[in-house]
């Protein structure tokens, strides 16, 4: 993978390639790519089996290939998994497959699904969740038109003697362990040292290193650490959805501009207004409506937006957008068909999946803040806070400083 300064460098993509490389040698990291687009993953397949070579990987469509992968397990280096009610079966299988220990592995197969997966944190080992509602979608777009190289095709590896330089980079997880950090857990560590090793693999691949050692260096961190830092990217069993993120939030700003247009039109004999009476809940066509970016419901939130300045701004930096607003930003754009551009799209199913399913089972709820305030919805914690605990792993240049002291 091109290091992280390449213009086209991509995060989902050099973590995919890491956890393949990883899994060569014994350390892999299963993904589930959550939201994105089927001709992105599609791409994406493609690369990767031609990069292993289309006779080391299978694909499982149903509990024939589940069979066939179970009995051919020493070749197989990539599961392409399409049915979402055997991931945590394959998992388990592919799983208990590994050596125990953290030396002399042997290749393990490295799992990939593109499904919206439910039980992902039920799922064992390393297993990360890469989603596809976030500025990612854009930038694997661009990162796939560019058509930028990978490295030489992954070979069969020699198993090589794996070891970090320096060496305390293998005790990584410890040195988190301050005050102000929160320890990494058993899954986080694992997936840490098997991404760390496999952007060892890419590293050696790349530059053809003839020897069987392969040191894993602060260059590798460096590449991992900048990967694991986006929002989009989350361990298995932690429950952040972008996506149901986006969609509360953008409910809430239709709710704000219903309001205050009701406001400016209903209006008691005794000149208060009745917008507060109003206790309709916002129904799934809206919903979906507000999904369809190149719909009339958004082109009008848009336009509400825009007449409110700076406070529209703010809002509209929540709602779900394709790339990152600062917070001194100004518009990107005053007009509301091109800020349409820059907002996540989603459709009738993942209003049902998503939205409407939280919702029934209590976990969408709606409140008001006073009586005289709209109606607003709100995600619980665990659903609506993106922070990871690969956020709180040093900065580079602070663990070189640290690791260079005696």
């Amino acid at each position: 993978m091109p290091a992280p300064r390449d213009q086209h460098w991509h995060p989902h993509a050099a973590i995919s390639q890491w956890a393949v490389a990883g899994g060569m040698v014994g350390y892999p990291v299963h993904i589930v790519f959550q939201d994105y687009p089927a001709p992105l993953i599609a791409e994406l397949f493609r690369r990767h089996i031609a990069w292993v070579e289309n006779k080391a990987v299978v694909s499982v469509f149903g509990l024939n290939d589940f069979r066939q992968l179970s009995e051919s397990l020493e070749k197989i280096r990539l599961v392409l998994l399409f049915d979402p009610k055997l991931l945590v079966k394959t998992c388990w299988l592919l799983d208990l497959h590994r050596k125990p220990g953290l030396s002399g592995r042997k290749p393990s197969p490295v799992l990939f699904t593109s499904q919206t997966a439910a039980v992902a944190g039920e799922v064992p080992g390393g297993s990360l969740v890469l989603h596809g509602c976030s500025p990612q979608v854009k930038s694997l777009e661009a990162w796939l038109d560019s058509d930028t190289p990978w490295e030489k095709s992954l070979p069969e590896l020699a198993l090589p003697a794996i070891s970090f330089d320096p060496p305390q980079l293998e005790l990584l997880p410890d040195l988190t362990a301050h005050p102000t950090l929160q320890v990494l857990g058993f899954r986080e560590r694992e997936i840490l040292r098997s991404l760390l090793i496999g952007a060892a693999v890419c590293r050696r691949v790349q530059v053809g290193v003839p020897d069987n050692q392969l040191r894993v260096n602060h260059q590798d961190y460096q590449a991992v650490h900048k990967a694991l830092q986006s929002a989009a990217t989350r361990t298995a069993d932690e429950h952040f959805d972008p996506l149901a993120l986006a969609m509360v939030s953008r409910a809430n700003a239709y709710v704000l501009m219903k309001t205050h247009q009701q406001e400016k039109r209903t209006v008691r004999t005794d000149g208060t207004d009745d917008a507060a009476s109003d206790e309709r809940n916002i129904t799934r066509r809206e919903i979906t409506d507000l999904g369809n970016i190149r719909g009339q419901t958004v082109q009008s939130l848009l336009d509400y937006l825009l007449q409110q300045g700076k406070a529209g701004l703010q809002v509209f930096s929540t709602i779900g957008t394709n790339r990152r607003l600062k917070e001194n930003d100004d518009w990107p754009y005053r007009d509301a068909t091109q800020l349409a551009k820059l907002l996540l799209p989603w459709g009738p199913k993942q209003t049902r999946t998503r939205f409407e399913a939280l919702q029934t089972q209590g976990l969408i709820t709606a409140s008001r803040a006073a009586a005289n305030q709209p109606l607003m919805y709100r995600l619980p914690e665990s659903l609506s806070n993106p922070a990871s605990p690969f956020r709180l792993l040093p900065e580079p240049a602070v663990l070189e400083l640290a690791l260079a002291k005696p």
